[in-house]
């Protein structure tokens, strides 16, 4: 069970979270969010969320620099493992206490603030009770930490994760005859990993995206080009369509509950077909020549083009008022507005 649980899960855990996030970014791009409840209750929000945030900040990457740097460069730089530990110790319990205390907050609210309650999932607040559990394991385990200085358990675990990562056979043994507390601290935290693209957690990365992208774009020219966005423009035969005017589009596009992102596909099609019959238009030499379509409603210049291009090249083939009848029966809600009522009388208590 040792070597599944530490040898094996890593990977079933990296594996969903990788995979399964690029599914649902493909699928649902627009459901890449937090769903903030900051304009339900915003002071609560604001001090919770900020200890909270920056606390989970500074501990990832602790872990990231302090597990996955190779040994050798500590070595090579003279750093004692025991002072990285004690390092490690100290900074991480004063991370992990902001996170902890900022977690404790955000999750009361969520609990017991009706208003809130009222519009989370059982996502929601499932993923925070874990991460208040793993912030509650991190820092319990410094003081098991406290009763061994040398560095020698500090070594173990960055044994393990490099030998996660370099798919070291033997990695789930370096960590065997640990505390039962930092194996539960590493088993939650790839539990975590594992439901991360089934949660609001996603939002770590357009947010992170989106700083890097701005901190490139904003740095002085050295070659380096800023990152593509999430949701990037469109080319159609050298022509671009930017990503806002996409997002204005998909306004007029209704999607499922829950579905955004069809909306945007079918704006971006949408602006595409456009795009392409504006360039017919300038190909076939047309110079727009508006109508007046309803009393006092002229077309656009690029509406009346539109037209124009279809008057020219699409020719609609002879029908039938047999057909017509045929095609209303087949689908007769496509042809009918929803109905409309007209109030009489209004009683007011």
């Amino acid at each position: 069970m040792h070597h599944f649980l530490y040898g094996i899960y890593p990977y079933i855990a990296l594996s969903v979270m990788i995979i399964a996030s690029a599914a649902r970014y493909d699928r649902d791009p627009f459901t890449w969010k937090s769903k903030s409840s900051q304009l339900l209750r915003r002071r609560s929000f604001v001090i919770g969320s900020v200890l909270f945030h920056l606390g989970v900040l500074m501990i990832f990457a602790g872990h990231l620099i302090g597990l996955l740097t190779p040994i050798w460069i500590f070595d090579a730089l003279g750093i004692p493992h025991g002072a990285k530990q004690i390092l490690a110790m100290a900074a991480g319990g004063v991370a992990g206490l902001m996170a902890l205390i900022g977690g404790f907050i955000l999750l009361i609210r969520r609990l017991y603030d009706p208003r809130i309650a009222a519009n989370s999932t059982l996502a929601d607040t499932g993923i925070l009770i874990l991460l208040v559990a793993q912030l509650l394991l991190g820092v319990g385990s410094i003081f098991i930490s406290a009763q061994h200085l040398d560095g020698h358990e500090m070594v173990k675990f960055m044994s393990w994760a490099q030998g996660i990562f370099t798919f070291d056979a033997k990695a789930a043994s370096y960590i065997s005859d640990v505390h039962w507390i930092f194996k539960m601290h590493i088993f939650l935290g790839l539990t975590i990993f594992l439901l991360f693209p089934f949660t609001r957690l996603v939002h770590i990365v357009p947010v992170a995206a989106r700083l890097s992208n701005r901190a490139l774009s904003q740095a002085p020219s050295s070659g380096v080009t800023a990152m593509t966005p999430l949701l990037t423009d469109l080319s159609v035969n050298g022509a671009t369509i930017p990503a806002a005017l996409i997002a204005a589009e998909a306004q007029n596009h209704p999607a499922p509950p829950g579905k955004p992102g069809l909306a945007w596909r079918a704006a971006g099609r949408a602006l595409v077909v456009r795009t392409l019959l504006t360039q017919e238009a300038a190909a076939l030499g047309l110079a727009p020549e508006p109508r007046e379509i309803a009393p006092g409603q002229i077309e656009t210049d690029e509406e009346a083009l539109l037209r124009q291009v279809l008057d020219q090249t699409v020719v609609p083939a002879p029908v039938s008022a047999a057909e017509v009848e045929r095609e209303y029966a087949a689908r007769p809600d496509l042809f009918r507005a929803p109905a409309l009522y007209e109030a009489a009388h209004i009683l007011l208590p």
